[in-house]
């Protein structure tokens, strides 16, 4: 064995973008070189982390936020300020496009987590601590799913072990 051929993998790569273009506000359009999303070309909306984190603040005006580029081979968007560099990991940006995913659940997806799991009504009810006429009406698409309940799926899919394919 040899320190200078022999890795240790653990867990998913992590990401690393190809691409990025600004799309106007806090959007941007990332095509993922490595990781769990590799090949992919995701919308993504950073609002969230520049209105949410102070060291972000500077984002705030999309127009400088539009001056964002690649460094580190694609692992941190940076921008430059008088103050210094503000940079922001590609995991972050991964971060906020998977959360996207669970932004839209639709009823039939819903109704796919039920039937993975063998779920009637009631028991999808007890195992998101809601009402048994909110899950109905999520599995009928008469409402939409919000975020919190889409997490709550992926949640008990991965305490399970059964996850979407």
């Amino acid at each position: 064995m040899s320190a200078d051929t022999d890795y240790v993998t653990v867990g998913d790569p992590m990401p690393v973008i190809a691409s990025l273009r600004h799309l106007g506000d806090h959007t941007v359009l990332v095509t993922w070189a490595e990781g769990p999303r590799a090949g992919r070309e995701e919308t993504v909306d950073l609002g969230n982390a520049v209105h949410h984190f102070r060291e972000f603040a500077p984002l705030m005006d999309s127009g400088f936020f539009a001056t964002g580029s690649l460094i580190d081979n694609g692992n941190v968007i940076r921008w430059d300020t008088s103050r210094g560099p503000i940079e922001m990991p590609a995991t972050l940006v991964e971060h906020y496009a998977i959360m996207a995913t669970y932004d839209h659940w639709s009823a039939e997806r819903f109704r796919a987590w039920m039937e993975r799991h063998g779920l009637s009504l009631d028991r999808a009810a007890d195992e998101l601590g809601i009402g048994r006429r909110l899950v109905a009406y999520y599995r009928s698409g008469d409402k939409e799913i919000p975020r919190t309940i889409a997490l709550a799926c992926a949640g008990y899919d991965a305490a399970t072990h059964q996850h979407a394919a």
